[in-house]
């Protein structure tokens, strides 16, 4: 169906006939006379009245379409001009350059000149007398049908002395006129129930939480992103085939075990070599990329064939020769005989990091003593729940992550992570996985020092930079869309995986005050200072600002 018109009535002398009708009706009898003053007064007033209803009607015409144009990206066709191939002679040799912007002229049926101009520039070497054939663009200077099938001998506009005679190779084509406005609604129309208000993009699925729940203020949405991933392979996360990718650390004889499994039939058994704490981890050679601030989480579940013992796992940091860097621990559990015992740390990987492995503990067992470990994974962010070895981060078909955040760049409830899922699950299409997740926050410590403009206190640029450098790291601020504009800006969160450094830099010499930057360095907090960009934890990473300090030299 195409677009409905609102009905308006425009003609004058419908709407005299029904003034004549409305009076008659409350004074029967009354007839209209043409040379009656009542008459032409009726007969101007419907005349008025018709001028501004023709007005009145087009409104809603012009209301959809900018409706159309603005908020469901669907513009109106725009007349485009005509164009056409030409060939140029020469009256000499000399060797000339035909400008862009030279105008010439074709006739039409009907005798009239239509305008044309070249689009480039075109260099007839010396030597030549003529341009290539056809080599010579031209494009009439209004757009529209108008412009089409013309054809043959091309008048010269512009004065061009050394121009002999313009021909066209082919009838000018191209050439469309606009789409009305009746014509544009019934498309428009047409589009818009073809529309489905089921979220289909990864944006649809950020806008659709933003009205899932008051708390939302912000929302950002990953296509095909899978927070519970295992970035260890199938074999290392349960040893299914056998231990390999498992070494030795200290203590321990490694091996693949159907003694006992927590996930599928096997588990890594760790046999101590002596009276001693053992440990067994990922070979160096199988160690997982990282950035440093990224957080990443691992895990392990315990189990005793017989003496039950603390046990924990820890974050391997290893450089990009695969050198040790330091560990990171997480709290001790006590395995037992009768259950799994699941321990986990979860730590962000520190300056230099290139890798993370994970390595697994049992304190101080006996020489000979059993124990198993199974459900391993390494995962960025800070999930701890398992799942199966090789499950990827990226690439997922038809899965979507969200992340939400309040005004203040906090993350929303648990209660209202909740809300947003049960909203988008049912808006979704069939076979569509959503996850709802909490944002990623890097901590960033930034020292600038700064020379003071003439006329301003140290004290209060300096308090003036702090603060310009705090709200730019704020989680309220961070990822906002730079080309949206309005009152709903503040409501926009897009992908910003990196902290500039230069745009820190440009950030200070903007306050007020600053004269100029003498020194700026960055890091995340407790990492190294640095004078370069920053990769912050992502995706849905947000920043916070961590030591900030401005120092007048």
């Amino acid at each position: 169906m195409g677009y409905i018109r609102v009905p308006v009535e425009t003609n004058p002398e419908t709407l005299t006939q029904e003034m004549f009708s409305y009076i008659q009706i409350q004074s029967p009898g009354w007839v209209p006379a043409d040379g009656n003053l009542d008459v032409w007064i009726i007969r101007a007033v419907a005349a008025k009245a018709a001028e501004n209803r023709s007005l009145a009607s087009d409104v809603p015409d012009d209301i959809f379409g900018t409706m159309g144009a603005s908020l469901f990206a669907i513009p109106p066709v725009d007349a485009v001009p005509a164009s056409g191939n030409t060939t140029w002679v020469m009256a000499d040799t000399l060797g000339h350059t035909i400008p862009a912007g030279t105008f010439v002229g074709i006739r039409n049926a009907n005798g009239d000149l239509v305008s044309f101009y070249t689009v480039a520039d075109v260099v007839v070497p010396v030597g030549a007398s003529t341009t290539a054939v056809g080599q010579v663009l031209i494009q009439a200077v209004d757009p529209g049908v108008v412009s089409n099938a013309l054809t043959g001998n091309v008048e010269l506009i512009s004065v061009l002395s050394w121009v002999s005679a313009i021909s066209t190779t082919a009838p000018t084509s191209g050439g469309t006129d606009a789409e009305s406005i009746g014509d544009y609604l019934d498309r428009l129309s047409r589009k818009l129930q073809g529309l489905s208000t089921v979220p289909i993009l990864a944006p649809d699925f950020a806008r659709a939480a933003l009205e899932a729940d008051p708390g939302v203020f912000r929302a950002v949405a990953i296509d095909n992103y899978n927070p519970y991933s295992n970035l260890l392979t199938a074999n290392q996360a349960s040893a299914e085939t056998d231990a390999s990718g498992w070494i030795n650390v200290s203590n321990a004889t490694v091996a693949s075990s159907s003694a006992q499994a927590a996930a599928g039939t096997k588990s890594v058994s760790l046999t101590a070599i002596a009276a001693a704490t053992m440990q067994a981890g990922l070979s160096p050679y199988t160690t997982m990329p990282i950035t440093p601030g990224q957080t990443i989480t691992g895990r392990a579940d315990f189990r005793t064939a017989v003496t039950a013992r603390q046990c924990r796992v820890y974050c391997t940091w290893y450089n990009s020769g695969g050198g040790v860097i330091s560990y990171s621990n997480g709290a001790f559990v006590t395995d037992s005989t009768s259950a799994w015992t699941t321990a986990t740390v979860t730590a962000v990987a520190v300056a230099g990091a290139a890798y993370v492995g994970l390595l697994v503990e049992v304190a101080s067992p006996g020489a000979g003593e059993v124990h198993y470990v199974d459900k391993m994974s390494l995962r960025h962010g800070s999930g701890t729940d398992w799942v199966a070895g090789g499950t990827p981060e990226y690439g997922n078909a038809r899965m979507v992550t969200v992340a939400a955040v309040d005004a203040n760049g906090n993350a929303v409830s648990s209660g209202v992570k909740t809300t947003i899922g049960t909203y988008l699950n049912a808006r979704r299409e069939q076979n569509f996985i959503v996850n709802v997740v909490d944002p990623r926050y890097t901590n960033i410590d930034v020292a600038a020092s700064f020379k003071t403009a003439t006329g301003y206190t140290a004290a209060t640029v300096q308090t003036s930079v702090v603060a310009a450098l705090t709200a730019y790291l704020s989680p309220a601020n961070w990822g906002i869309d730079p080309t949206s504009s309005g009152s709903d800006q503040l409501r926009t969160w897009i992908e910003q995986p990196t902290v500039y450094y230069n745009e820190l830099i440009t950030l200070v010499s903007n306050v007020v005050g600053v004269d100029r930057v003498t020194d700026l360095t960055v890091n995340i907090h407790g990492n190294a200072a640095t004078r370069a960009d920053v990769a912050i934890d992502s995706p849905t990473g947000l920043t916070t600002a961590g030591t900030i300090t401005a120092t007048e030299v």
